[in-house]
């Protein structure tokens, strides 16, 4: 079965290094394209922190207020919101020892860290 990574020899058999060069091309602009958006958030993030006086804010407060700060229109609000919440879960603890902290209950959210 062949699909749009498939490169074949002129005698019909699979060209394995043609083959992984194709995929190479679209998984570095994947992993581009990745890192960018990464880089964006963590800029939104930081920017909401600055906006609310790096106080502790709500999980909804704060993925809501990087939605704003990039802009993001209705359609995309739900797919980025999945972005924001995976970079906070990615760099928050709740010991502090990482970039976040963060903090369960009635009071919860996320803060910044020293780190």
């Amino acid at each position: 079965m062949d699909n749009k990574y498939t490169v074949r020899s002129v005698d019909g058999s699979i060209d394995i290094e043609a083959s992984v060069a194709a995929f190479r091309v679209d998984l570095e602009v994947f992993l581009y394209d990745r890192d960018e958006k990464q880089a964006r958030i963590e800029s939104a993030v930081e920017a909401v922190f600055v906006k609310n006086n790096q106080v502790r804010l709500p999980k909804s407060m704060l993925i809501d207020g990087v939605c704003a700060e990039l802009g993001v229109s209705s359609e995309s609000h739900t797919s980025t919101a999945k972005l924001v919440e995976v970079y906070l879960r990615e760099n928050a603890s709740t010991d502090g020892t990482r970039r976040f902290l963060s903090v369960k209950g009635q009071k919860g959210g996320f803060e910044k860290t020293q780190k």
